[in-house]
Formats: C-alpha cells, structure tokens, sequence
C-alpha cells in the first residue's frame, strides 16, 4: 500500500519548494491534508503528480504548483474569511481551513458538493461550510470576504464576485486570455480594484467562467 505522507512530502520537496513556495505556513497546511482523499479512487496514486486531476466530467483539482503559487501570494491573516469558488471535492478548502478562521466553499455540480461535504467531515474539519451556488454568481448573502479564490482558470472575472470583496480583500486565480493563462491577484481598496499579474499557468477553464457563457455583472 502507498505511503501517501512520503508522495505528499516528495510534492512539497520536488514541486514546490523549486517553484518558490517557501511560505512556511503554506507549506505546512498543504503537508497535512490528504490529497488523495479528494480524488477518485481510481486516481489515488496519481493525487500528486504535478498535474490537474479529473474529478468529475470537465472538473478538476488545480495542479499543485499553480494552487501553492496562488495561495502564497494571498498571504492570509489567521482572522480572514475565504469564499472558495468551485472548491469541487473540497481538498482547496480543506486547506484553507488551515489558515485561516472561515472558509465558505462553493459549488454548483450536487455530486462533486456531496462529495467535499463527505470529506471534510471524514477529516473533521469544523471551519468549513460548503453551500450551492452558480460559479459566476459567487455568494454575495454571506459576503464581503477577505479573500476570493476561484478553482480553475477563467476568462473573465465578474463585477458581481470582485464586489464580494472587502476593502482589502484579495482576488486570486488564473486567468486565460486567448489560451495564455496568467496567475494574477486582484485587491480592493475603496472602490477600486488593483490587478497584478504573477506568472504563467495554463489549467483547465473553471464551470461557468468561460467567455461563451457571457459576462456577468
């Protein structure tokens, strides 16, 4: 049977570490969630390849350096409040909840929601709420957030959902203009949104943000 603690630290050493996620704190929530907890049973022994993982049909769990980059560069307070959208079997929220005090996971695909509640309670983490929700809607009920991540690339980001930020909240995700992915972080401040851009990534287009659903304010 795979040690799974021994792959999950190889991901850390040989992914991430050389990518320049050094963040210790980072580091350390994503070496104590069980990806493979997250994935098919099927796909278990490749939880940790750097790669995205098909979670369901369209669906998957964001590539381990691209997710270690992003998150980095939020840098969380322990007091923030994190909307997670298409957070899908919950593994992105589940390490969340080890950084900050509340994370809110939202998904509209039922099976893939039922699943990430089944598995935040298998791993008892009591910090989580994981609620219905169309993607490019994001939850302005339960809003303003400190933080802002979307699960996937998109090729636009909504008034409504950079609105759902607090006066120093944080945006992040990849955006894909023309098939170029690029990291970015948005932060709010008053009334005007600040985009940086990061670095290059190309993963697969979250539900619901491709630019043929049309733009959402």
């Amino acid at each position: 049977m795979q040690d799974f603690s021994i792959t999950r630290q190889n991901m850390i050493n040989s992914q991430l570490k050389p990518n320049g996620v050094l963040n210790p704190l980072v580091l350390d929530a994503l070496s104590k969630v069980p990806k493979e907890t997250f994935v098919p049973e099927i796909y278990k022994n490749l939880a940790y390849l750097d790669e995205s993982l098909e979670i369901s049909t369209g669906r998957y769990l964001m590539e381990s350096m691209v997710f270690g980059k992003l998150i980095q560069e939020i840098r969380f307070d322990p007091e923030d409040v994190v909307l997670d959208i298409g957070c899908g079997t919950g593994y992105s929220t589940a390490v969340f909840s080890k950084l900050v005090a509340t994370v809110v996971g939202l998904e509209e695909n039922q099976h893939l929601r039922d699943q990430a509640i089944k598995n935040l309670l298998h791993l008892n983490v009591d910090n989580v709420a994981v609620i219905d929700g169309s993607h490019n809607q994001g939850d302005s009920e339960n809003g303003p957030y400190n933080v802002i991540f979307l699960g996937g690339a998109v090729e636009f980001i909504p008034n409504i959902i950079k609105n759902q930020l607090n006066d120093g909240g944080r945006l992040v995700a990849v955006l894909n203009k023309e098939n170029v992915g690029r990291g970015i972080i948005v932060q709010r401040n008053n009334d005007t949104f600040t985009q940086r851009d990061l670095f290059d990534a190309n993963i697969p287009i979250l539900a619901g943000f491709s630019s043929d659903v049309g733009f959402v304010f």
